[in-house]
């Protein structure tokens, strides 16, 4: 498995609640970068 095969498994069940019209990144992008922000150390 790569790790976008694992984030979607994860992630993907995730509903996107934003306009499709205005999504420029999509959510299980934003979602990894948190969870890797948090990771580092990020408040």
């Amino acid at each position: 498995m790569n790790e976008n095969e694992i984030s979607n498994m994860y992630f993907g069940i995730i509903e996107d609640p934003r306009c499709e019209a205005n999504v420029i990144h999509p959510l299980i992008d934003i979602l990894k970068l948190v969870m890797i922000a948090v990771l580092c150390g990020m408040d």
